[in-house]
């Protein structure tokens, strides 16, 4: 799913940058309930882009909110991977 030298981004804290790093952190947040809604992609030879919402909580009982961006880049099996994930956290 994420480059060997991808990154996630926050607008707060370090970002988690490289494979190995993103797959622990992305296992830590599993489980949360974390919904993503996909709202534009845009590719263009090796290159993509995408853009949408994300949630955590249920509908009962909403969590956290925010928008998310990505940047993707074919590997050599010609799958896209994700170079960039850069998050925002909606306020109030």
């Amino acid at each position: 799913m994420h480059a060997r030298d991808g990154g996630y981004y926050t607008p707060s804290g370090e970002p988690v940058v490289g494979r190995d790093a993103l797959e622990r952190f992305c296992s830590q947040i599993q489980g949360r309930g974390r919904a993503l809604e996909l709202e534009r992609f845009d590719a263009e030879g090796a290159v993509a882009w995408a853009v949408g919402r994300w949630t955590t909580g249920a509908e009962s009982a909403p969590g956290a909110s925010g928008r998310f961006v990505l940047a993707l880049r074919r590997n050599a099996a010609g799958e896209f991977e994700i170079v960039v994930d850069s998050n925002n956290e909606a306020s109030g």
